[in-house]
């Protein structure tokens, strides 16, 4: 093999394992290096989870950084708790506990504000906040995103209007 093939094989190897290696988990989406940015949107995930358990209903997710990537945390009313790749929707966890009684109502978990953007408003509201988690859930019969910062600030915002709410 002449030299410039062997150079050319080596410097494509390292641009694919540096590719394999290096994912966009918590790259910034262009504003801010405080947004977390999943692969997998956060209705693909609950979709891809509730094809595989039909009948079941997402009670709560949320979305933060562990390690080096993002993960999804996933509990169903059947008492399932998932935890997944943001990145590649793959299922890191799975484990089964006796299922709680909530008095929350059965609503959709379909928000219409993308995580993204829920993130972007958080943060335009207070861009001090360094977000740790972000939560989808129901909160007195509405779908919210909520947030937990470093500043032991709680900021909750309407999933659908993206009003920041007091609960």
């Amino acid at each position: 093999m002449s030299v410039k093939k062997l150079f050319s094989f080596t410097a494509l190897l390292a641009t694919a394992t540096l590719s394999a290696f290096a994912g966009p988990a918590v790259q910034p989406t262009g504003q801010s290096t405080k947004i977390m940015n999943p692969r997998v949107s956060i209705i693909e995930i609950q979709q891809k989870v509730l094809k595989t358990l039909p009948g079941d209903r997402v009670v709560e997710i949320s979305l933060e950084k562990d390690h080096d990537s993002l993960v999804y945390n996933m509990d169903l009313a059947s008492g399932h708790y998932l935890k997944l790749s943001a990145d590649t929707g793959a299922t890191l966890k799975m484990t089964q506990e006796k299922p709680e009684k909530t008095s929350e109502p059965a609503i959709s978990m379909i928000p219409k504000l993308t995580i993204v953007q829920a993130q972007e408003l958080a943060l335009k509201n207070h861009p001090e906040a360094k977000l740790q988690e972000v939560t989808l859930e129901v909160l007195q019969g509405v779908l919210v995103y909520t947030f937990d910062t470093s500043t032991e600030l709680k900021l909750i915002l309407n999933a659908d209007t993206g009003e920041e709410l007091r609960i």
